[in-house]
C-alpha cells in the first residue's frame, strides 16, 4: 500500500499509513522510528511546521536517546533553524558522558555562530574557557564569532588575552611557541583591518623571531608591515648579536623583497661569512650578484658553491652560463667540460 501511495502521489494515504505504524508501535525503538519516519515525510512534503512538531515529539519521547537527539538536531540544521538545534544540544549536554558533553557543547556553539546568534555563542565559549583558558578549539570558535560579526576590536582583545594566557601556561616551550605563533597569525589581519599597522608590525616581528627563515612569512611581512620599523628592529638585532646568522638572513630577505638590492647583497655577504657551509645562502648571493650584473662576483660565488657542495657540477654549469653572458666563450666551455664531463662519476664498467 505504501509503495502504491508513493508512486501515485497519494500524500494523505501515506500520512495515514505512517500514523497507523505509530499507533501499532509497542517498543520504544519502534515508536522512535515511526515518529522519525513521520518527520522525514512531512519535511519531504514541504510541511515544515508538521515536521518540526514531529521532531519535538521525538525528543519528548526519547529525551536522552542519542539517535533522537541527532535526528532532531540534523532536521533543524537542515531547515535553517540552527538556534533550535543548538538549544537541543545544550539541553542534552549535561546528561551526556564527558567527551560527548564537550562534543555537544562545541557543536552547539558552531550552530549558534552559523545561525548568527553571536552573543549566545560568546556566552557559551566563556563557560568553556573558564575551565581551560587556552582551549584551542574554543578559542577558534570564539574568534570565528567575532570575525563573522566583523568585531575586530573584540577579536583583537581575544588574541591579546589568549597570548597572555598561553605565555603563563605550563605548556612545554616548543608547544607554547607554536601556539602563540598561531594566535599571532590570527591577530594580524584584525590589526590591519583596524589600520593598526604598528601593532601588526610588532606581531610580524615576534613571528619572525621564532621563524627567521620562513621565506613566505618574510615576504608577507615586507608587503604588509611597516618596512622601516621591521628593518630597524632586525638591524639592531644584528648589531646586538653580530655572530648570529639569523639576523643578516632576515635582513637580506627583507631588503631584497623591498628591492633594496645593494643592501640585500651586503646582508647575504654577512650571512655567508657567518655560515660559510650553507649552500643556500651562497646560492642566494650568487643569484642576486648575477641579477645586478656583477658577473665576476657571481662566477666566483658559483665556483665556491661547487667546492662546498662536494663538487656538484650543477654550480659549474650555472657559472658557465654567467661566463657566456660576459662573452667569455672559451672559459665557458672549460667550465662546462669540468662540470659535465671531467667530474662525472666513473662507470662501473
Amino acid at each position: 500500500i505504501t509503495a502504491h501511495a508513493q508512486r501515485n502521489g497519494m500524500k494523505d494515504v501515506e500520512r495515514r499509513i505512517l500514523a497507523r505504524h505509530l499507533a501499532l508501535a509497542v517498543q520504544p525503538a519502534e515508536k522512535m522510528q515511526a515518529i522519525a519516519a513521520r518527520m522525514r515525510f512531512e519535511e519531504s512534503a514541504g510541511n515544515n511546521a508538521a515536521a518540526a512538531q514531529e521532531a519535538e515529539a521525538l525528543l519528548k519521547e526519547n529525551s536522552r536517546s542519542m539517535g533522537a537527539i541527532r535526528t532532531a538536531v540534523n532536521y533543524y540544521a537542515r531547515s535553517n533553524a540552527k538556534p533550535r538545534a543548538a538549544q537541543i544540544l545544550l539541553a542534552a549536554a549535561p546528561n551526556a558522558y564527558p567527551e560527548l558533553r564537550r562534543q555537544f557543547h562545541l557543536e552547539a556553539i558552531q550552530k549558534l555562530i552559523d545561525g548568527g546568534d553571536y552573543a549566545a555563542a560568546h556566552t557559551e565559549t566563556a563557560k568553556l574557557l573558564t575551565a581551560d583558558p587556552i582551549d584551542e578549539r574554543v578559542l577558534a570558535l570564539k574568534a570565528d564569532a567575532f570575525a563573522r560579526a566583523k568585531d575586530d576590536r573584540g577579536l583583537s582583545t581575544l588574541y591579546r588575552d589568549a597570548i597572555a594566557q598561553v605565555q603563563k601556561s605550563p605548556l612545554a616551550a616548543p608547544a607554547k611557541a607554536a601556539r602563540i605563533a598561531l594566535l599571532r597569525r590570527g591577530w594580524i589581519p584584525a590589526l590591519l583591518r583596524m589600520n593598526d599597522s604598528t601593532g601588526a608590525t610588532d606581531q610580524y616581528i615576534e613571528l619572525i623571531k621564532v621563524y627567521p627563515e620562513d621565506v613566505a612569512l618574510l615576504g608577507e611581512a615586507s608587503r604588509s608591515a611597516q618596512r622601516d620599523r621591521l628593518t630597524a628592529y632586525f638591524s639592531k638585532a644584528e648589531q646586538d648579536s653580530p655572530k648570529d646568522a639569523r639576523w643578516p638572513i632576515v635582513r637580506a630577505r627583507l631588503e631584497q623583497e623591498s628591492a633594496n638590492y645593494d643592501s640585500a647583497l651586503s646582508a647575504w655577504g654577512r650571512a655567508v661569512a657567518l655560515r660559510p657551509e650553507r649552500v643556500d645562502l651562497l646560492a642566494n648571493r650568487a643569484s642576486l650578484e648575477e641579477r645586478l650584473g656583477r658577473f665576476n662576483e657571481a662566477v666566483a660565488s658559483n665556483r665556491k658553491l661547487y667546492e662546498i657542495s662536494f663538487k656538484n657540477g650543477e654550480w659549474l654549469v650555472q657559472g658557465a652560463r654567467v661566463l657566456a653572458r660576459q662573452g667569455k666563450n672559451d672559459e665557458c666551455v672549460k667550465w662546462l667540460r669540468e662540470g659535465l664531463i671531467d667530474n662525472r662519476p666513473a662507470s662501473a664498467n
